[in-house]
């Protein structure tokens, strides 16, 4: 989901309408940004954690040396991210993780 979206969804949440047409309370939509920014942000750990979860496979965010930009990797569990990418701290650098599991959004079932 890019900033766009979530900025209209943030707006429709805060009563702006479908064409910005009613006036709107910036607190909900600040509030729902916020939100939307710390689910975001709350799945990822710090490359000084260690996964715990055994047989969950992680995305890896790392950068490899000499290159500006960071790349993406999955590991298929605990064990490949110890061995693999740890073990190849020499032409790579890990910014964070986390489990594929945790990125994907829950699906609820509607209320009656």
């Amino acid at each position: 989901m890019t900033r766009e979206q979530i900025e209209k969804a943030a707006l429709l949440f805060a009563g702006a309408g479908e064409f910005g047409e009613c006036p709107y309370n910036p607190d909900a939509k600040n509030g729902f940004m916020a939100g939307a920014q710390w689910r975001i942000n709350s799945v990822w750990h710090d490359a000084s954690e260690e996964p715990e979860q055994e047989n969950e496979p992680i995305l890896v965010e790392y950068k490899a040396w000499g290159f500006e930009c960071s790349y993406y990797t999955v590991c298929d569990d605990i064990w490949d991210y110890r061995t693999r990418l740890k073990r190849d701290d020499a032409y790579c650098t890990i910014l964070r993780w986390a489990y594929i599991k945790d990125l994907i959004p829950e699906i609820k079932e509607e209320m009656e």
